[in-house]
């Protein structure tokens, strides 16, 4: 200003003669200054360096952050002495503690500083801002609530923090974010209302308790998670941990999971030498040991209330009181701590802080006085982590003396008792500060990590699993023989073990869950299989002391795993249906029970002993009627999650009918339980894989080692009984892994399992058939978004184009890679449209085997099994049709919405639908309405193949004489006036059809002919003249070819065959015998049987097309000459339609397929010139 004013209208020499040059210096020394001072206004907001620490002191109320929203002064040099000095509240006059503040700035900005170790400064990557933002207004960080025990230093209070962006609303995307995203784009202040982790703005309790899900560490943002909540089991070492009360109903059997605290909701677990657990509306119960007796501090003296439980009272389950009002969505439980997540991502922690693990300070067990560290530094009550205060938090684990969190970008944050941020320990003193992990990971986003005694392991959204030794071998260091890091293969890798490094024996594979135990890890890939390393080998599964990865075997090899957790010396894993253990059971902690030798191997004078391989637990669980949901693994007992199937959580699997937010993925923590990642953009370029060049998917997303076809990578894991020379697992037998081992869930990138034991009937002549066409055309399978991706289009594209021209308006430019079936987001829905179509033939068995198919928990039915879009809806749209309100595009997808709705929280999920007339629509007869008769330059097979090039197609083939038979019966309902036709009025219309089509191949051709479609039943047997086309369109691996005849006789060998085709995982015994016990629909009654010289008629007619058949797919069952039972003699003997396995009936009794009373798959009345007809 003194610049200015100098040079002004009053200034000496600024008058009307000889001013000009003295205004010009003046103008010269106003840029100086400024400049000057602009300078030093960039290095003061820079800060000065790592001696020199500053305070943030908050912008005035109503201060914009670019208006100047802070200012900085230096401090003392001491950040811990900054607390202290400002006395015992910890409180600065703008409300929070300087160090707080400054810690706040930092991270809120990117900047964690690396001022313990010298660390460079590392750029924290944010969400991308949501399509729907949150009010910009930033809510003030509440005070959290007081603690129930006096403690002589009140908890910090923060103070608002300015928001520079507006808060992300959870988006529905399934996708992964990209892995990196500007450094630019500031991280966002999570939402908050006036309590101190309320739900999100504008949300009922009930609403954020619905999109906040529940959380449990391994398994956090892999899959999404069930709606609120389940029962809780427990089983182990019989303490007050499992919640099982004395003398009361759920004390049960603490050898196997039961149920405890059966009134309570349960959404997140986990367990140490204490437990947590998370219920649906955000409340917190713990129960168990309080003290950190056992192994104390890492040589520190054991303390009596080190405070691991948050409350007062005994060891019992009770709710932690002090959180009432802060609505917490995951629990996370190191040895002598607890941490819990809040839905809108705030952090609180409590129990023992003798080495920083708690983030924040504690105060002395001698003098009450504050502390960040030491040997009786604790907090024994819920206390917010203000360092975290503006970083969305979404999933964690803890370890015994740290803590690891990511936030919504999949930033990875550590503290206490851990040197992976950077390769190096910090001072003890400082190992509470939050420090942002770089290296391997700096550009990587977390969405799992699980913290063990030596190590964390984390997965990241492009399928890696990343390890790395923490720098504590269970006793911080005080044992007199040090340890030395990645001794026992830990790590399950070679390179520096104080850094994160990627596990390069899984690089072929896409990571999706992990879990960390004492010293030894397992990773869940997307295909659902387990990997293990480290550790002893019983612990691990893998049958040798540390052992590298190995894929495992036991009881869990045919399943499809989802979460996997690991204790101290157990280890566990769940499918959607089934839970698994193995390892050490002297406490009972693997679930399998007691004296149960074929199960473990019992040790001498006692009923337990060690498990050596993955194995069925027993109790409720095993019997296959609860849906797992969540599991965990302590010290000495377990946890899990589950739901009874059916009650609540409708097709559940696993992690599947979640009301999680969309976006979210979902990891199992050793010791505790799921989080979810909201993905906040709407669908990001990683996710493409795409046509058009919108993206392309990680490399790690093909689920796949490179260059082998097969989806499984060579192992030579030992086998699965090798474990067997004593406990320490050191046995030698050795074996490779099969085909089998590969499962057959997982996105369609599973190599099919082989063996007839894999493959019920693969060695029958009824089933043997159809599982030739699916072992090996499946292997090496690609998922949805990959096809999509690599698709190239038709030369006859344009044609096709304008043929049907909303068909490709509306489809997406990519798929998510998330789901199995094809869906994408449109308008933050999640759209679908089929992964596989049962084409036909009618009246060969399509109902029945597509009403079977929907029993299956990862296949979801559309809201119409057969609406024949794709034949009879005519382009230009003509109305309703079968796809409501118009008959276009938009209206068949909405067909699968329904189903769409279930897929977003089972990304394993697919859905398809049953138009039993799409095969016999080939060769110009349908297209978009009827066209037979017209010049068709393209056909439906092709445009089928060019708008769905992933499509799995099956088609079911009856002998034609039969077909025709059960046609002629059928296409008559609507005929109720008439009389009962017999055997002669079958005749004389078989006669009559043959003479027909005789005289049109007369004066036309055979091609025209079936063009013409008429008659339409008899042309329908003609099965080669149609197959033909959809071979020409589809690859042969894409196609399932079956025989109603052979489908009859060996049905369950049939729909396993399917359900491997369609790459679903196989079911349980209950499932089985549920599917195999559906009543057939719609069964025709028992009529008089054909003439003799009717079936010799149709049989010499049919018989060069059933040649054709059989030459086409190279095999002669397809001449219907091998008089097997279900031929048509056999039908003749029990009267037409008496239906073991054929189902002709339909969805609603009108039809096959019909959405009225129409006639097959059509809406209006049946005539000949109609599809049904």
């Amino acid at each position: 200003m003194r610049a200015r004013r100098a040079a002004g209208p009053h200034a000496p020499g600024n008058g009307a003669h000889g001013g000009q040059p003295r205004k010009a210096w003046a103008q010269l020394a106003v840029c100086g200054a400024a400049s000057l001072a602009l300078v030093y206004l960039m290095w003061a907001l820079k800060g000065m360096d790592a001696s020199e620490p500053y305070v943030y002191v908050p912008a005035p109320s109503g201060a914009s952050p670019a208006a100047g929203g802070g200012v900085e002064r230096q401090a003392d040099s001491s950040a811990l002495g900054q607390l202290l000095r400002r006395g015992d509240s910890g409180e600065s006059e703008h409300g929070a503690s300087g160090v707080q503040q400054e810690r706040r700035q930092d991270l809120a900005g990117g900047n964690v500083k690396g001022t313990l170790h010298g660390a460079s400064p590392s750029p924290l990557p944010s969400p991308l801002p949501s399509p729907v933002p949150s009010s910009p207004v930033p809510s003030p960080v509440p005070s959290p609530v007081p603690s129930p025990v006096p403690s002589p230093v009140p908890s910090p209070v923060p103070s608002p923090v300015p928001s520079p962006v507006p808060s992300p609303e959870p988006s529905p995307v399934l996708s992964p974010v990209p892995s990196t995203v500007p450094s630019t784009v500031p991280l966002s202040t999570p939402e908050l209302s006036s309590a101190a982790a309320a739900p999100r703005e504008g949300s009922t309790t009930a609403a954020a308790a619905a999109a906040a899900g529940g959380r449990n560490a391994g398994y956090q943002s892999t899959h999404p998670v069930l709606p609120p909540g389940g029962n809780l089991f427990s089983w182990g070492l019989a303490e007050a941990r499992l919640g099982r009360r004395a003398g009361d109903v759920d004390s049960g059997d603490a050898s196997v999971p039961e149920v405890a605290l059966s009134s309570l909701s349960v959404v997140s677990i986990a367990a140490s030498r204490h437990s947590a657990i998370a219920t649906d509306n955000g409340q917190v119960w713990t129960m168990g040991h309080n003290d950190s007796k056992g192994g104390g501090g890492g040589g520190s003296p054991p303390l009596k209330a080190s405070g691991q439980l948050g409350r007062p009272g005994g060891s019992a389950a009770a709710k932690v009181e002090a959180l009432a009002g802060v609505h917490i969505v995951q629990v996370i439980t190191g040895r002598y701590h607890t941490v819990a997540i809040a839905a809108n991502g705030s952090v609180y922690s409590w129990g023992l802080n003798d080495w920083g693990q708690l983030g924040r300070l504690g105060t002395t067990e001698e003098n009450g006085t504050a502390c960040s560290s030491g040997a009786d530094c604790r907090d024994g009550a819920p206390v917010a982590v203000d360092a975290l205060a503006g970083v969305d938090v979404v999933g964690g684990t803890a370890g015994r003396y740290n803590t690891q969190v990511f936030d919504a970008s999949g930033a990875l944050f550590v503290w206490g008792y851990d040197g992976c941020a950077n390769g190096t320990l910090p001072a003890r003193e400082d190992a509470w500060e939050p420090r942002r992990v770089g290296g391997a990971l700096a550009k990587e986003r977390v969405v799992a990590i699980d913290s063990g005694y030596t190590l964390w392991i984390a997965a990241t959204d492009g399928g890696g699993a990343y390890t790395c030794n923490h720098g504590d071998d269970g006793y911080a260091g005080a044992l007199e023989r040090k340890r030395t890091p990645n001794e026992s293969g830990e790590l399950g890798r070679d390179g520096d073990p104080l850094v994160p490094g990627q596990v390069a024996a899984l690089s072929g594979e896409r990571v999706t869950a992990v879990a960390a135990g004492r010293e030894h890890a397992l990773a869940v890939t997307e295909r659902g299989a387990v990997w293990a390393w480290g550790g002893r080998g019983e612990v691990s599964g893998c049958g040798k002391s540390n052992a590298p990865p190995c894929l495992l075997k036991g009881d869990l090899h045919n399943d499809t795993v989802l979460m996997v957790a690991a204790g101290e010396y157990h280890s566990l894993a769940a499918s959607s249906a089934m839970l698994y253990g193995w390892g050490g059971n002297d406490y009972l902690a693997t679930g399998v029970g007691r004296g149960v030798e074929h199960k473990q191997r019992i040790k001498q004078g006692r009923d337990r002993g060690t498990v050596l391989q993955p194995t069925r637990v027993s109790g409720p669980i095993e019997a296959g009627s609860w849906t797992v949901l969540g599991i965990a693994a302590g010290y000495q007992h377990s946890l899990a999650i589950a739901a009874e199937a059916g009650k609540g959580v409708g097709k559940a699997t696993g992690m599947a009918a979640s009301l999680a937010p969309p976006g979210a993925s979902v990891t199992a923590n050793s010791t505790d339980n799921v989080a979810i990642n909201d993905s906040t953009d709407d669908i990001p370029a990683a996710d493409a894989g795409s046509a058009g060049g919108s993206g392309t998917a990680p490399a790690a997303d093909a689920g796949r080692p490179a260059g082998d076809s097969g989806g499984i990578a060579t192992d030579n894991a030992p086998a699965t009984d090798a474990g067997s020379a004593g406990d320490d697992g050191g046995g030698n037998a050795t074996g490779s892994a099969t085909e089998a081992d590969a499962g057959s869930g997982g996105g369609g990138r599973g190599k099919a399992a082989s063996g007839s034991a894999a493959r019920p009937g693969a060695d029958t002549y009824h089933a043997g058939y159809a599982w030739a066409q699916v072992v090996e055309p499946q292997q090496g399978g690609k998922s949805v978004d990959e096809v999509w991706a690599e698709y190239q289009p038709h030369a006859k594209h344009d044609a096709l184009v304008a043929a049907s021209p909303d068909v490709f308006e509306g489809l997406p430019e990519f798929f998510s890679s998330r789901t199995k079936n094809p869906c994408w987001f449109e308008n933050r829905t999640l759209r679908c449209i089929p992964y596989y179509h049962i084409l036909g033939v009618s009246k060969c068995g399509t109902t029945d085997i597509y009403n079977r198919l929907v029993m299956h928990p990862h296949v979801y039915e559309s809201n119409n099994k057969g609406p024949h879009w794709w034949d009879e809806c005519p382009w230009p749209v003509k109305g309703a049709c079968t796809a409501p309100p118009n008959g276009d595009f938009q209206g068949y997808i909405d067909l699968f919405a329904k189903a769409a709705e279930h897929i977003m929280h089972d990304p394993a999920g697919i859905t398809g639908e049953a138009s039993s007339n799409t095969l016999t629509s080939a060769r110009g007869v349908y297209m978009r309405g009827p066209t037979m008769g017209k010049e068709m330059e393209v056909g439906l097979p092709l445009l089928m193949r060019e708008s769905s090039p992933f499509l799995r197609l099956i088609a079911i083939f009856r002998n034609p004489v039969d077909r025709y038979f059960s046609a002629f019966y059928y296409y008559r309902w609507w005929k109720k006036n008439e009389p009962e036709p017999g055997a002669d009025d079958f005749h004389a219309e078989a006669e009559r059809d043959v003479q027909t089509w005789q005289a049109c191949v007369a004066r036309s051709s055979v091609a025209k002919c079936v063009n013409a479609y008429n008659p339409q039943q008899l042309v329908k047997g003609m099965y080669s003249e149609f197959l033909g086309e959809w071979l020409e369109a589809f690859p042969r691996e894409q196609l399932l070819l079956l025989r109603n005849e052979d489908y009859k006789v060996a049905q369950r060998e049939h729909l396993h065959a399917i359900f491997r085709f369609l790459d679903v995982r196989d079911l349980t015994e209950p499932e089985w015998d549920s599917m195999m016990g559906m009543k057939a629909k719609n069964v025709q009654k028992k009529r008089e049987g054909m003439h003799e010289k009717t079936r010799k008629l149709l049989e010499d007619f049919y018989a060069p097309f059933n040649k054709a058949l059989a030459e086409m797919l190279g095999d002669e069952r397809f001449l219907w000459q091998d008089g097997e039972p279900g031929s048509l003699q056999a039908q003749n003997a029990t009267g037409e339609g008496s239906q073991t396995a054929s189902g002709e009936g339909s969805q609603a009794a009108a039809g096959e397929g019909s959405q009225a009373a129409a006639g097959e798959g059509s809406q209006a009345a049946i005539g000949e010139g109609s599809q049904a007809a």
